[in-house]
């Protein structure tokens, strides 16, 4: 499981952000931006990232750089505003490497971190938007990621959720499991049936992002998806009796989007019986690892999911600016 920041008060930290000037981030300039991330990452990929993708595509809001009074680059991120495609709502989401912003080894814990999110809060005071989006790799980064959460906590900001991206790596074991239920898809259940038995299977969630009022909203949508895959969307049957759903996808990459198990059939093992159905039929189109997003207060789930193989490689907090 992944360690919670503590919930830090509300505290004025102008005085740190006062001792860094910001700088406007350009196109020129993004090689001193590239090389931070490369003295405090020693990883290249973000060279090519943020060369090829992020200026040719223009998806930059709006960059955000501190520096000392010598102009030494010493910390940085870049954010851009979307739309929270379960609530509709406008949000921000908070970019640098691997998805947390940059601090110079030699300037951690000096302020750095409070003058970057104080420019973040005027931003989205000038904008109108106040739910802000994190996401880190928790392998490289998770330390600095609470550190930063916990730095948005001191700038007036609450914690909503927390969310973990997790990945398994298919083996060659995986491809067939012995079960004592039966499998039927989407096509052989019907449409209506299988949406009905997946809001009731999500009876009880513990889900604070993903509800089951936003399950029966959005879960018909995904039918007219391109990724639609209906062989992936599967219902398993205790005796001809159904007790649970899973659905997953291909394209863009293998992912599971859904679980559930009915109440009164849950911790009897059915829940990993129709995961690993779910593995088995990704395995044979192709799949080499899978994907899945879970609530990090779902303790059952992430249990679950770490039985089968499954480990943490991402952690997306949502915060609200008061």
């Amino acid at each position: 499981m992944i360690r919670r920041p503590p919930r830090s008060t509300p505290s004025n930290s102008s005085a740190a952000s006062d001792v860094y000037k910001r700088q406007p981030l350009c196109r020129s300039k993004l090689d001193g931006f590239v090389e931070l991330c490369r003295r405090t990452f020693t990883i290249d990929v973000y060279n090519r990232f943020y060369r090829d993708k992020v200026f040719k595509e223009g998806a930059v809001e709006e960059w955000i750089a501190v520096a000392e009074s010598d102009g030494r680059l010493v910390g940085g991120l870049y954010i851009f505003k979307d739309q929270d495609v379960l609530t509709g709502q406008p949000i921000v989401f908070i970019w640098g490497a691997g998805w947390s912003p940059w601090v110079d080894p030699g300037f951690q814990d000096r302020g750095v971190e409070d003058a970057l999110v104080n420019y973040v809060v005027e931003l989205c005071r000038r904008w109108g938007i106040f739910s802000v989006r994190i996401t880190s790799w928790v392998r490289i980064l998770q330390r600095r990621h609470y550190q930063m959460v916990s730095c948005f906590l001191r700038n007036g900001f609450t914690l909503d959720w927390s969310a973990l991206n997790l990945v398994k790596l298919i083996r060659e074991e995986d491809r067939s499991f012995e079960s004592t239920l039966s499998f039927r898809t989407i096509d052989e259940v019907g449409s209506e049936t299988f949406l009905k038995l997946m809001v009731e299977s999500y009876e009880g969630a513990v889900e604070r992002w993903f509800t089951k009022e936003t399950l029966a909203r959005e879960a018909p949508k995904w039918i007219k998806e391109e990724t639609f895959d209906p062989s992936l969307w599967i219902a398993a049957y205790l005796n001809d009796e159904p007790i649970g759903t899973c659905v997953s996808r291909l394209k863009p990459y293998p992912n599971i989007d859904f679980i559930g198990v009915l109440l009164k059939h849950r911790r009897k093992g059915f829940g990993t019986q129709l995961m690993k159905r779910t593995i088995a039929c990704l395995a044979e189109k192709g799949a080499k690892r899978v994907f899945l997003g879970v609530d990090e207060m779902n303790i059952p789930a992430v249990k679950l999911y770490e039985k089968l193989g499954f480990f943490t490689i991402r952690v997306t907090e949502s915060l609200t600016l008061s």
